[in-house]
């Protein structure tokens, strides 16, 4: 617990990739609340680094915990019982792997690829080009297993090892020198989708008017020229539902039970041929 004679509180924050614009919501949601937003950021946000910030956060007085971008599969027995030993409040924010027993926030994803793959079938599209990050955890895989049952016959899929601007873009152009009927790319982030963008204007063909492009986060693509169109993660709702467990479990004397708040993503069209 922390002290109450301190004027601000510190809650630990991991950051990923995924959520460069988590960062600013939380520490605007925390100063709203007179909680004072501690980072710590990570490459890869493993098992062994999860034990290691946890411990480095309760010996700095931490309130709170929330844990964005877990990329392995599973929670090991070890890390889970860390966490549990730190008597802090932990959220997990979307990749979650098996973290049952603590609180989450997490977004129906699988719902914005269903979205995604809908509006693209509705215009007419038949040739899709899907672009996702390799080494996929269950997040991907149940995009991925969404866009199979929405999406039959009609797609390739490439993954790229990191959030590379340029491996994405050497990637898309490299399909496009071998299949020229794609008429349309679905991107598992907006870094990806710019990437694309590059690619698809240096053979020559334009966006959207002759392969439009579909981003996802909905952190950059509006900020293009011409705008893309994006599924939008509810990062600023996500933020704040993450601190209000926090302040409820600090708050309350009795021991609650874990909790679990389920968001929804959506898709904002912009560019359409």
């Amino acid at each position: 617990m922390p002290n109450t004679k301190t004027p601000t509180q510190k809650m630990g924050v991991f950051q990923c990739p995924y959520f460069s614009r988590f960062s600013l919501c939380i520490q605007k949601e925390c100063e709203k609340e007179n909680y004072q937003a501690v980072f710590l950021q990570a490459s890869h946000i493993t098992n062994q680094v999860l034990k290691d910030y946890t411990k480095q956060l309760a010996f700095m007085g931490a309130c709170g915990i929330v844990v964005c971008g877990f990329e392995e599969q599973s929670l090991a027995s070890d890390t889970r019982r860390e966490l549990s030993e730190c008597r802090l409040p932990i959220v997990f924010i979307e990749r979650t792997a098996d973290c049952y027993g603590f609180d989450r926030v997490l977004v129906d994803s699988e719902m914005g690829t269903q979205m995604a793959a809908k509006y693209l079938l509705e215009k007419g599209h038949r040739h899709l080009l899907y672009i996702s990050q390799s080494g996929k955890t269950k997040v991907e895989n149940a995009r991925l297993e969404r866009l199979h049952r929405a999406v039959r016959g009609w797609k390739q899929e490439k993954f790229c090892s990191s959030f590379s601007l340029k491996e994405a873009s050497d990637m898309v152009r490299r399909v496009l020198e071998e299949d020229k009927d794609i008429t349309e790319i679905l991107a598992g982030n907006d870094i990806y989708a710019i990437g694309a963008v590059m690619a698809v204007l240096e053979k020559g063909r334009r966006v959207p008017e002759e392969i439009e492009i579909i981003g996802y986060d909905d952190i950059l693509a509006g900020n293009l020229s011409p705008a893309l169109s994006s599924v939008k993660m509810p990062i600023e709702e996500m933020a704040a539902y993450a601190l209000e467990i926090i302040i409820m479990k600090n708050t309350k004397r009795q021991k609650m039970v874990a909790r679990t708040v389920t968001l929804e993503p959506k898709l904002v069209i912009r560019s359409s041929r």
